[in-house]
């Protein structure tokens, strides 16, 4: 083969392998990382997927530095040589580019962090309060408990001292002999006595209705 022959293929090679190397580093490059969505942990390690796709790019890099030396001194060696910078110079971009990135997910990390402390400290004092709240229904229901009888016995005597008024008041409209002053007293005793059992009972109904409402 002629000097003259070999000058032209050996350019065509080289064009084809810039092209080719080209393309592979366009495709790495305009892949992107993974970014998380807003307010959610990320799912895959960014560190990891980047960390690949840099040393993919290592990878041509070195390779490239081997083809290099085996071809140091042949007349594809400029050629080789301009694709060794270009990949050194993406290379370099896109180890900014993963810098700002990182920046960023640490940020978006920090601030998820900051929304989450703030979302646990309000849970608990939720929680503290329920807590409360649930030792005052327990008081409650206890005090309730020791009302139910007394409430129970009055409520009876009430019944009982209503029937018998009733009863003196029957008899004093249809026995005349029992219209004396004794009669009166008791009747004006038994008014008082149901007078204040009323306001006791008015009192343990409005109690029960409370603690029932709320139970």
């Amino acid at each position: 083969m002629s000097k003259i022959e070999f000058i032209p293929r050996a350019f065509a090679t080289a064009r084809q392998r810039i092209a080719t190397s080209t393309s592979d580093v366009k495709a790495t490059l305009t892949s992107g990382p993974l970014k998380p969505t807003p307010n959610q942990r990320p799912k895959v390690c960014m560190t990891c997927l980047e960390n690949d796709r840099y040393n993919h790019l290592h990878e041509q890099v070195h390779s490239i530095q081997l083809r290099k030396e085996k071809h140091e001194g042949s007349n594809d060696a400029r050629f080789l040589r301009l694709e060794l910078e270009c990949l050194q110079k993406a290379s370099d971009n896109r180890i900014k580019d993963l810098g700002r990135e990182l920046a960023s997910a640490h940020a978006e990390t920090r601030e998820f962090d900051k929304k989450l402390s703030a979302e646990i400290s309000e849970h608990q004092v939720t929680k503290s309060a329920l807590k409360n709240e649930q030792i005052k229904v327990s008081a409650c229901q206890e005090h309730f408990q020791k009302l139910s009888p007394p409430y129970h016995m009055m409520k009876e005597s009430y019944d009982a001292a209503q029937a018998e008024l009733l009863l003196l008041k029957t008899n004093q409209g249809t026995e005349k002999d029992r219209r004396d002053e004794a009669v009166q007293r008791t009747i004006l005793e038994k008014d008082q006595q149901i007078f204040d059992l009323k306001k006791m009972c008015a009192k343990l109904t409005a109690t029960n209705d409370f603690l029932q409402g709320n139970f």
